[in-house]
């Protein structure tokens, strides 16, 4: 009966194991609705002590397909049961990368333009999804090089949704069959309340850029004059395709999340007139609930451990690399100043924030590209637009 949107924050991590983040998962409540953005380890457990219906989940949204956003998936599935859930859990998704035409790069991104630069050695990777083949294996794309290999491309919410099912079968039959629901047959009812996949399709693709800078809608609810709308959209996080954010509007409220993603901002003339793809993806919107990394921060922390560990180079180069798949602060920034948000609200935080000074580190120039509100997200944070 609520008529705001609550933006819930219950896991603001990265995949590093933290006291006080925990893996990535926002919350959306509105509408009688409850849906849950991404499933990391934990955010069941945050959920719990925020005291949230976890037997009211009604629908689940993926943004990709790395572990630390869907490593609680079974949890959120099998537990809602437990705990009261008695409706068929649907769980969206990246499809099977096959079934996709996606371009891989958006033509907004560093690697695409480099492409399209003659004066340029390297020529990045400009097909489509659905044109990835067992020659991607030295990638990390495709990983199996059997003879007849059962995987040709990237695997999606499908294959996941239908393995933790099957993993989850023996548990909730035995626990239905308990008498802790209605007599019935338990294999049916679990049938019932079992999750179901939905892939997300094919950008509508109305520009001629394979999908990118389109939106796409995903799910609305039934019947109901005043609808929450759920929207996605493609976003850069290469090698791990596809990736997406998604578009939340309920009685012309609009939050937006970011999923993970580089930066949408142009790489080639920084004066020109063309901007990022925020300008469409966040228009109009109240809230953008954005990844944030540092990059001042972690160059600085990598070059402390680097001389005092030397004999773990290698974490460190990950981590370094991993900085190139995220959107450093000032990006972030500037894609809310293109979107016109008047809140920005950071999540994916790699870096310790335990008070106020490194928070404030955290966020710092900033204000020199949007002139709006930020927020540095924790764990357990409920923003409420009204």
């Amino acid at each position: 009966e609520d008529p705001g949107i609550h933006v819930i924050l219950a896991g603001t991590g990265t995949p590093a194991i933290s006291e006080s983040r925990s893996h990535p998962c926002t919350a959306i409540i509105a509408n009688g609705e409850f849906l849950i953005f991404d499933g990391g380890a934990g955010c069941l457990d945050q959920l719990k002590l925020q005291g949230y219906p976890i037997g009211q989940i009604s629908q689940i949204f993926l943004t990709h397909m790395h572990s630390d956003h869907m490593g609680g998936l079974g949890d959120l599935i099998n537990l809602s049961i437990n705990n009261g859930r008695r409706n068929t859990l649907t769980v969206y998704g990246p499809d099977d990368s096959k079934n996709l035409t996606h371009s891989l790069y958006p033509p907004t991104s560093k690697e695409y333009r480099a492409g399209q630069d003659d004066t340029t050695d390297g020529v990045p990777d400009q097909r489509l999804a659905n044109e990835l083949t067992l020659d991607d294996l030295p990638t990390g794309i495709v990983w199996d090089d059997s003879a007849t290999p059962p995987l040709a491309s990237i695997p999606g919410v499908t294959t996941m949704v239908n393995g933790i099912n099957l993993t989850y079968t023996p548990d909730v039959i035995i626990r239905l069959g308990n008498r802790q629901l209605p007599q019935g047959d338990p294999a049916e009812a679990w049938n019932q309340f079992m999750a179901v996949p939905a892939p997300i399709a094919d950008m509508p693709d109305t520009t001629g850029n394979n999908g990118w800078g389109e939106i796409l809608e995903v799910y609305r609810t039934p019947d109901d004059a005043t609808p929450i709308i759920v929207s996605a959209f493609l976003v850069d996080h290469y090698p791990c395709f596809p990736s997406y954010g998604f578009r939340i509007e309920y009685e012309g409220k609009v939050v937006v999340l970011s999923g993970d993603t580089e930066s949408l901002i142009p790489y080639n003339d920084p004066k020109t007139s063309e901007i990022s793809y925020w300008a469409t993806y966040a228009a109009g919107a109240d809230i953008l609930v954005h990844e944030a990394n540092n990059d001042r921060m972690t160059k600085f922390m990598l070059d402390v451990v680097r001389e005092a560990f030397p004999e773990h180079q290698e974490v460190f180069d990950r981590a370094e690399g991993a900085m190139k798949h995220h959107t450093d602060t000032f990006d972030v920034a500037k894609a809310a100043a293109d979107a016109g948000v008047p809140k920005l609200v950071l999540t994916h935080i790699a870096m310790p924030t335990p008070n106020n000074t490194l928070k404030n580190y955290f966020i710092r120039g900033m204000e020199q590209f949007f002139s709006g509100e930020i927020i540095v997200g924790e764990d357990g944070m409920d923003i409420y637009l009204e």
